[in-house]
């Protein structure tokens, strides 16, 4: 059976590391902890509303005006991206739960923002 484009969401949190508004001497949370903080939260949201949100991950650097804080280089941040697979899941059920998601993450790592980003894409899921 040939596969399909299909209508579907890609979507982005990009996320603040470093809780407050003083940067300087910012760290990078490392990698792996990152992936199980954001795991721990994936598998909360899944438990309230069974939907598992899964995404890519890079580490990745904010840059915005020195006037309003941005920290020399930038300031630390983790973006993740996805794409809902319209097999597993309806539009409306995993957007809400993906904003869950974003909302738990901005808590959890003590920000006072985050960007949540989505836009319309065609999805071939190859099988």
């Amino acid at each position: 059976m040939p596969n399909e484009l299909k209508g579907s969401e890609q979507w982005t949190i990009s996320l603040g590391i470093n809780a407050g508004y003083s940067l300087e001497g910012q760290t990078l949370l490392p990698e792996a902890e990152m992936a199980e903080l954001y795991r721990e939260e994936a598998e909360r949201v899944m438990e309230e509303t069974g939907i598992y949100i899964s995404a890519n991950m890079a580490p990745a650097r904010s840059l915005y005006r020195s006037e309003w804080g941005c920290p020399a280089g930038g300031e630390h941040i983790y973006c993740f991206t996805g794409c809902r697979n319209p097999q597993f899941a309806e539009k409306e059920p995993y957007r809400a739960a993906l904003e869950l998601l974003a909302r738990r993450l901005k808590k959890r790592l003590g920000q006072s923002a985050v960007y949540l980003t989505v836009q319309a894409v065609e999805l071939e899921y190859l099988t």
